[in-house]
């Protein structure tokens, strides 16, 4: 069968009948896209099979989902090896700031952490404070002149050069500015890549976490995913996540289990704040639906 847009629609006993000319891409109609908060979204429920597409294909504001890819960045530098690796926070290190998300505990100069512990920190309470450690470190190992943060950052762009991210610019490693910008469609595409590395979806697949600081000041940090203020128990179908919000604009990228072994994902960008879960939800309750995806709900 097909519906009024001429797209091929599941029958039962899992035949799917395709229009006669199939596209590559399909955009499915939903009936709430007017509805979603979202200014834009897409989802995805493989690396080359987009579902829906709400302003997917223009460069826009990612805020710290653009730890996304400050992670890949580190990771192709480090490898799983340096992930044990320690990192001492120098005095040159920028401290943490009061707007800095994350950081109710800042890191000093002279505590000890791995990179694995500071993945952690970037990826669940957000600690931008950490990305910018990341950067620093990992630029340090990075060959050419140069500033350690200006080689990290030069390299995130390459990264986006090579993938093809039309429009894709970063000038900072935690996404805390509005200056930072990607496609929704391409941002859905960095988390497949994340997701194919078993330490960087490690980190993003966390909920809770427990960091164990060495150094002249020992303590312990712990932090919990901010989705659990916001409905976590409504995601049971969730993978991974990173959360993203600047004023008045709020992101999430998602990637959520479906009958098939390959996980979904949903990226949002400039919902409000009220709007940004209940929109993720509907739209992956939608695609997996029209895809005849089992979940539980």
């Amino acid at each position: 069968d097909r519906d009024s847009n001429g797209v091929g629609v599941w029958k039962s006993g899992w035949e799917k009948v395709f229009p006669s000319a199939p596209a590559p891409e399909v955009k499915v109609p939903l009936p709430i896209t007017d509805m979603l908060t979202a200014q834009r979204a897409v989802v995805m429920m493989s690396p080359t099979e987009m579902v829906y597409n709400k302003g997917g294909d223009v460069a826009d504001c990612p805020a710290s989902m653009t730890k996304l890819l400050m992670a890949y960045t580190a990771y192709a530098a480090i490898g799983s090896a340096g992930m044990s690796e320690d990192v001492t926070v120098l005095d040159t290190d920028p401290s943490s700031q009061p707007n800095w998300s994350g950081n109710a505990i800042p890191l000093l100069p002279g505590d000890v952490l791995s990179f694995k512990e500071l993945f952690y920190l970037a990826a669940v309470p957000s600690h931008n404070q950490a990305c910018e450690i990341i950067a620093r470190a990992v630029g340090d190992r990075m060959e050419g002149s140069g500033a350690s943060r200006a080689k990290f950052l030069a390299q995130m762009n390459a990264f986006c050069t090579q993938f093809g991210y039309t429009g894709a610019s970063f000038v900072y490693p935690h996404g805390l500015s509005s200056s930072n910008k990607i496609r929704p469609r391409d941002m859905a595409d960095l988390m497949f890549k994340d997701l194919e590395i078993p330490a960087i979806n490690d980190a993003f697949a966390q909920t809770k976490i427990k960091v164990t600081v060495r150094g002249a000041q020992p303590r312990t940090l712990e932090a919990t995913n901010g989705m659990y203020d916001y409905g976590l128990e409504s995601f049971p179908d969730r993978v991974a996540s990173k959360a993203g919000s600047l004023t008045g604009w709020y992101n999430l990228a998602i990637a959520f289990s479906t009958n098939s072994s390959q996980p979904g994902v949903a990226v949002l960008m400039g919902s409000t704040s009220a709007g940004r879960y209940p929109d993720t939800r509907a739209l992956i309750n939608l695609a997996k639906d029209r895809y005849n995806r089992q979940y539980l709900l």
